[in-house]
């Protein structure tokens, strides 16, 4: 199985997605579903 990283990273690219769209998502989970940014975004 692959890392979290390479999925999403995997996944973007076939989407034809962007980092900048994914840090939208990061947002919209803090904004929306209150998780703090702290947690989204920190190393693992």
């Amino acid at each position: 199985m692959p890392d979290p990283i390479s999925a999403i990273n995997f996944r973007m690219e076939q989407m034809g997605l962007k980092e900048k769209d994914l840090v939208e998502m990061i947002r919209k989970l803090n904004a929306k579903l209150h998780i703090p940014t702290e947690v989204l975004i920190q190393d693992y």
